[in-house]
């Protein structure tokens, strides 16, 4: 089981990698950008802009399940569902600060139902990004962006204080200005803390608002 562990953070360490390794070259790239002339510069311009703002609301819904037998060695169920509350505010296009909220509210087993509501910071990245507008638009089409995120904090659960790690990766579809709706998925764990420590998984949709 240790071993596990062991493996499921050095997985969870590779996006603050990859994240810090696009931050360092970044601002070189953004230097290269600006580099190019005038004419270039009006011919990007006319790719238009992509369906998400600076500041972007996020709320989501879905079922969670165990991955490991965690929670049925406690007697506890171990499928429920999941209710997430989230914003990014965007520092580059690809990357933004983000801050979620939720709760997971399991089935009840032998001993009872397992609540767990966590409040967490990280990172957003977003990748493949279209650009000629939301399905509504003129010209415009469903694409979005792929997205990725990575989030670490606390989780309260059994009347116990836990730290936690999420990982979502999902597909945003551009069906209005600023309106996005697409399918998401996310890996959950609770590592550092005292008592029950629990692997998880879950599978929804996620409503995304542009804000600002």
């Amino acid at each position: 089981m240790q071993g596990q562990w062991i493996r499921c953070q050095r997985l969870v360490a590779m996006p603050f990698l990859l994240t810090f390794c696009i931050v360092l070259f970044s601002d070189r790239v953004a230097a290269d950008t600006n580099a190019i002339s005038t004419s270039n510069d009006t011919e990007l311009s006319l790719l238009g802009t992509p369906n998400f703002r600076t500041i972007n609301l996020h709320l989501a819904a879905g079922g969670m399940f165990a991955l490991w037998d965690d929670l049925a060695i406690e007697g506890l169920g171990e499928v429920g569902g999941q209710g997430t509350l989230g914003a990014d505010l965007g520092v580059r296009e690809f990357l933004a600060l983000s801050v979620l909220c939720g709760a997971n509210i399991y089935s009840k087993g032998e001993r009872g139902a397992l609540r767990d509501i966590f409040a967490t910071a990280g990172i957003r990245l977003r990748f493949a990004v279209d650009r000629r507008g939301a399905l509504v638009e003129e010209g415009g089409d469903a694409l979005g962006n792929v997205w990725m995120d990575v989030h670490v904090g606390y989780h309260r659960y059994r009347a116990e204080h836990h730290g936690g790690i999420n990982l979502g990766l999902g597909y945003a579809f551009a069906l209005a200005r600023d309106f996005n709706l697409g399918p998401y998925g996310r890996i959950q764990f609770t590592p550092w803390g005292d008592g029950l420590k629990y692997f998880a998984a879950s599978i929804g949709l996620q409503v995304s608002l542009g804000g600002q």
